[in-house]
């Protein structure tokens, strides 16, 4: 005990010795730390008039895309973060054609190997044009798919609407030495859904059909999920999962889909089936 007090003691001292000035500092640093504020700049993009306001999509001054909500006096009563900007390679050809009043969340690049041409797929946020509710104030991703060069012509060969994107993957995902772009989404009911796209010679996009997919779905009311395999590692499949609501729990059908060369197809491979009981 005798060792323990020699020992702590020299602390107490030391903090007990400590300087007035040294104190005062400590406190300083506090105040400065509790007065710094993220700044309140924002370029706005677009805004929509609703009934407690408008609602305006803005970048601040660290990237960050934000929906904030405006009230009375214009005063900011919400702050809906969204992601951040992207911003576009220098070697981008396209930068005017992407919609001003839209933010750019994501941009690929895919290159031929002799560098005839280059497919630019840009994913940008924005509201619904038009809106399918009058009034609304909704916000979608937009996927524009440019080709280079084209001649003269600076407009979008693909222009497709979500409701909201998930992930944009510009990969070989299924092993067919072509590059896919695929667009994983959510629909109006809050379920997983997909859209892939080859990308052919002279970069041209062609879509891979995924009805049969839809259809081994069983037509009850569930929950939907799509996704993608470790096509890095060898698992170059999809898989859906549908889950429907039992007395007990959940009853799960999870579907495998292998690629064909042949049809061209992601066909059905597996089925697996499983259930989760809730206690109660």
């Amino acid at each position: 005990m005798r060792l323990l007090r020699h020992l702590v003691a020299p602390a107490l001292l030391l903090l007990i010795a400590a300087p007035a000035g040294s104190q005062e500092l400590d406190k300083a640093d506090t105040k400065t730390e509790a007065v710094c504020r993220t700044g309140k700049e924002y370029r706005t993009l677009a805004e929509k008039a609703v009934r407690t306001g408008k609602r305006v999509l803005a970048i601040d001054a660290d990237g960050r895309v934000l929906l904030l909500s405006i009230g009375e006096g214009g005063r900011v009563t919400d702050t809906e973060p969204l992601g951040y900007e992207q911003q576009p390679m220098p070697e981008f050809p396209f930068l005017g054609s992407l919609p001003k009043d839209q933010a750019l969340m994501m941009l690929r690049r895919v290159s031929c190997a002799d560098g005839k041409w280059k497919i630019w797929a840009a994913l940008t946020i924005g509201f619904e044009q038009p809106p399918r509710q009058k009034g609304a104030a909704s916000l979608v991703h937009n996927l524009l798919v440019f080709r280079e060069p084209e001649p003269d012509d600076k407009n979008p060969v693909l222009a497709e609407s979500f409701r909201e994107v998930v992930e944009l993957t510009v990969d070989d995902v299924n092993g067919d030495q072509r590059t896919e772009l695929v667009v994983q989404y959510t629909d109006e009911d809050a379920n997983s859904w997909m859209k892939l796209w080859q990308v052919h010679e002279a970069g041209k996009l062609r879509i891979i059909a995924l009805d049969n997919l839809r259809n081994d779905l069983t037509g009850v009311p569930s929950q939907i999920e799509i996704g993608l395999g470790d096509y890095r590692h060898g698992g170059e499949l999809l898989f859906t999962e549908q889950r429907i609501q039992t007395s007990k729990g959940w009853h799960v059908t999870r579907r495998y889909y292998d690629w064909d060369d042949a049809t061209q197809k992601y066909e059905l491979s597996e089925v697996v089936q499983s259930d989760e009981i809730i206690n109660k």
